[in-house]
């Protein structure tokens, strides 16, 4: 079943799938106004399946979810300390960039993407940051947990293929925002597989939430924007 768990986390978009459109879809047309809503839905589904994924991980395979169960290093305070700043950086370098292009490039049906997904209780300047965080958490726990410690506990998969393995899956979990975002997820996924390789995957879900909240920030800032509210997938948050 371990082995089981590990494909099951790979593919944890298609189990969102699955639940829109046996579960969601049927419950959204017999409501009044069901169908706007589900059209917000995609963020709360995707909460759902992670915690759904993990729940059954923790079940089955609770040995990939211990905090330094995909780093084969002695985990210490330097070590941590050392693995955040330099992932951190890394990640807003990458994202920074991605953002820079993004916005001279922005076009209005990115953004709605991201809008249309983004459900109504996670639009507030406090709510968003908080869903955001939450889904770099479960994303960490699912594709640096569950998947990498898999492949490298269960599977027997070398590190760097095991890493890029995770890392492609995460970018093709990100499908709906287009290519370009699927390259860049790609990308920041290698560097959170080496976070977590290096401290385990609690550390990488502590960098991705920084990243997040910072790059919302950024992405609110008329400075950057140069309007009140802008999207955070547009080289920007982890969703």
């Amino acid at each position: 079943m371990n082995r089981w768990i590990t494909l099951i986390a790979l593919l944890a978009p298609l189990v969102q799938v699955a639940l829109m459109g046996f579960i969601g879809y049927p419950m959204a047309r017999r409501r009044h106004g069901g169908m706007a809503a589900f059209h917000r839905s995609g963020f709360t589904w995707w909460l759902v399946t992670l915690v759904l994924v993990l729940v059954l991980g923790a079940h089955y395979a609770p040995a990939t979810l211990r905090p330094a169960a995909s780093s084969a290093h002695t985990i210490t305070v330097i070590r941590v300390a050392v693995t955040v700043l330099a992932g951190l950086a890394l990640l807003l370098a990458i994202e920074g960039a991605a953002l820079l292009v993004g916005r001279r490039r922005l076009q209005s049906k990115d953004t709605d993407r991201y809008s249309e997904a983004l459900p109504m209780w996670g639009r507030g300047p406090a709510s968003e940051p908080i869903l955001l965080a939450l889904l770099g958490v479960g994303e960490e726990a699912v594709y640096r947990g569950l998947a990498l410690g898999g492949l490298l506990g269960v599977w027997g998969t070398s590190k760097p293929v095991a890493a890029a393995i995770v890392a492609a899956a995460f970018g093709l979990a990100h499908w709906y925002y287009g290519a370009k975002q699927v390259a860049l997820k790609s990308l920041v996924g290698a560097v959170l597989c080496s976070v977590a390789m290096s401290s385990g995957w609690v550390v990488a879900a502590l960098v991705h939430a920084l990243l997040n909240g910072i790059l919302v920030a950024l992405n609110r800032s008329p400075l950057v924007t140069g309007r009140p509210t802008a999207d955070p997938t547009l080289g920007g948050a982890e969703t």
